[in-house]
C-alpha cells in the first residue's frame, strides 16, 4: 500500500520519498478518483463538441475561483511562485524556471494520472487553470504523456 522511491544524492546514501500506492489511497478514505473519473467520463461523452469545449472551460474557470485567492502576485513570475506554493500544499511538485527569455512553469509530477493516462484533454483544462490563475495565456510545451520527463507550461510574454 505504500511505494518507496530513491533518488540518488551525489555520494552518500540515496533520499527517498514514500507515498500511497494507488491501493493504498482507495483504502485511507480519500477516494475521490472514482467519482472523480465518472465525472469525466461523463463530461466527454457529451456529444456536441461546442458544449463538451465549453463545459471544460467552465470546469477549469471553476477551479481557478476556488484557487484565485491564494495565488497572489503583481507579475506572472510571482503569480507562478504563488501556485508552486499552493500546489505544493496539495503535494503536486510545480517548478518555476526563469532561466529563459520566458518564464515556465514545470508540473514534476501529474495532479491527475488517473484522468491522463486515459484522456489528455485533462491537459488542456490544466492549461486553462494555469491560464486564468497566471492571468496570462499559456501554452503546454512539453507533456508526460509525450515522453517528456516533466509537463512544462510557457506564457506567451510577460
Amino acid at each position: 500500500m505504500i511505494e518507496r522511491r530513491s533518488f540518488p544524492s551525489g555520494r552518500g546514501r540515496p533520499s527517498h520519498q514514500y507515498r500511497l500506492t494507488e491501493k493504498g489511497r482507495r483504502r485511507s478514505g480519500g477516494n475521490f478518483a472514482d467519482l472523480a473519473m465518472a465525472l469525466w467520463h461523463e463530461l466527454r461523452s457529451v456529444s456536441h463538441p461546442e458544449v463538451r469545449r465549453g463545459l471544460f472551460e467552465r470546469l477549469a474557470r471553476t477551479m481557478a475561483e476556488m484557487y484565485r485567492s491564494q495565488v497572489s502576485g503583481r507579475t506572472v513570475v510571482e503569480r507562478m511562485r504563488s501556485i508552486q506554493r499552493l500546489f505544493a500544499e496539495r503535494n503536486v511538485p510545480l517548478d518555476v524556471d526563469e532561466s529563459g527569455q520566458l518564464p515556465v512553469l514545470t508540473a514534476e509530477a501529474c495532479p491527475y494520472p488517473q484522468l491522463a493516462e486515459q484522456d489528455r484533454t485533462v491537459c488542456a483544462v490544466e492549461r486553462l487553470l494555469f491560464s486564468e490563475l497566471l492571468q496570462h495565456d499559456v501554452r503546454l510545451t512539453a507533456c508526460r504523456l509525450d515522453g517528456a520527463s516533466c509537463c512544462t507550461f510557457e506564457t506567451n510574454g510577460v
